[in-house]
């Protein structure tokens, strides 16, 4: 009797099952067919180039539409938990996001920035994540996968204004770094108090398993714009960017809900704020 092993069509399978593709490939199918009213159009493998930090590799996903670009990184981890710790005190779920943008034709300059904007719908906001198996002397996980992200969004972005040389008309984008996983994204809130001192552990904490998470942290290697910082504390906000991380299940329901504006109390476009500087 011939084993399941030993079945080339299942060994084929296997093969094809131990790649990271088959979800690119289910994600990009889910963006295409979103039915939030929104045409997104997708570019798949999109090659990127960092002169400056001397990276360079592939994006996954590029998702547009009109104004707005998601930049996907699409992953199945072997371990099927990332859990992030939010203080009690701070659960109020957040709308902002910290997001390059850029503004680029022949009629104006070119201009790139970042600023806050809002995203609906709301989610939880945290600076850490912590993920079965990493060693404490080894970098996060989630901050390299974060960070070499943000290096493509970066790119990406200078490659708009590259080309917006040669359009016809101007054009603005904003940029969403994403990360969709596989795996499940659990919070743990966690009192602070209840912290020991002297094993930097905890007895209790309330889970709970959320949809998608916003991950804010000090990740860019760009030096901070002069004319807006004059401390330490201002210099560390200044390189602080969001990372969209997000569960492939829940991504259908995140695209339906999705909603981009500016802050009520300044609802100018941040490349018409730069240019009245």
């Amino acid at each position: 009797m011939m084993h399941m092993t030993d079945d080339p069509s299942q060994q084929l399978i296997n093969m094809a099952n131990a790649s990271g593709f088959l979800l690119e490939l289910a994600i990009e199918r889910v963006i295409s067919d979103a039915k939030s009213g929104l045409a997104w159009e997708v570019v798949r493998e999109h090659h990127w180039s960092h002169p400056s930090l001397q990276q360079d590799g592939f994006i996954d996903l590029v998702a547009t539409y009109g104004q707005m670009r998601l930049v996907i990184e699409c992953k199945r981890p072997r371990d099927g938990v990332w859990l992030f710790l939010v203080p009690k005190g701070h659960e109020r779920e957040s709308t902002r996001v910290r997001a390059i943008w850029t503004e680029s034709g022949p009629a104006r300059d070119s201009l790139t920035g970042v600023d806050d904007v809002l995203l609906y719908p709301p989610s939880y906001e945290t600076d850490n994540c912590i993920i079965r198996g990493q060693g404490e002397d080894a970098k996060p996980l989630l901050e390299r996968l974060a960070g070499q992200l943000l290096a493509a969004t970066e790119s990406l972005a200078n490659e708009d204004i590259l080309l917006g040389y040669n359009k016809q008309c101007n054009d603005q984008f904003y940029y969403f770094p994403m990360i969709v996983t596989a795996a499940s994204l659990q919070v743990a809130v966690v009192d602070v108090a209840d912290i020991s001192l002297e094993s930097g552990t905890i007895e209790k904490a309330t889970f709970s398993r959320v949809p998608f998470i916003r991950f804010y942290k000090s990740l860019s290697t760009a030096s901070p714009d002069k004319t807006r910082v004059s401390d330490l504390d201002a210099a560390h906000k200044e390189n602080q960017r969001t990372i969209l991380v997000v569960n492939a299940a829940e991504l259908p329901s995140l695209l339906e809900d999705w909603k981009v504006t500016n802050r009520p109390h300044d609802p100018l476009p941040p490349w018409e704020k730069a240019r009245r500087r």
